[in-house]
């Protein structure tokens, strides 16, 4: 093509097709970056979850505030929160934004690279507070 001759300008189909394109490559990209990765991420994970209580906590982190972990395990409030923020640092957590700040929930399933998971017994799992949500659906002053 010379100078002179201009291109045309791609249509919806070609935008369509090319982010399409785009998706596979990204979705393959995503695949063999796992696959090279995960002893690494087992790695990271086995050295900063070195404890029962602390595999626990991150095996709860989906969310919940310090109390409901407290509550769950009883851990203390203060240790899941230095838990988590050393978490974060490492790329072992991600954080969510709500009104009263922010929540933590894991990167990482435990079981997908064959860490075991210490057992919660139904006792604790039954003393789970409620959560926020449920909490505004009770009428409860203190849910937000």
């Amino acid at each position: 093509m010379n100078n002179t001759e201009q291109k045309k300008p791609a249509t919806l189909d070609d935008v369509v097709i090319a982010l399409q394109q785009n998706q596979q490559v990204l979705e393959e990209i995503r695949v063999w970056t796992k696959i090279n990765g995960v002893e690494k991420v087992q790695s990271v994970l086995n050295k900063a979850l070195d404890t029962p209580e602390k595999r626990t906590v991150y095996h709860l982190s989906d969310g919940k505030t310090t109390r409901e972990i407290n509550a769950i395990c009883g851990v203390s409030i203060g240790s899941v929160s230095t838990y988590w923020n050393s978490w974060k640092r490492l790329g072992l957590m991600k954080t969510i934004s709500v009104k009263r700040g922010d929540r933590f929930i894991k990167s990482f399933d435990l079981e997908d690279y064959g860490i075991e998971v210490p057992k919660i017994t139904a006792k604790q799992e039954q003393q789970t507070p409620p959560t926020a949500e449920q909490k505004v659906e009770e009428g409860q002053p203190d849910a937000i």
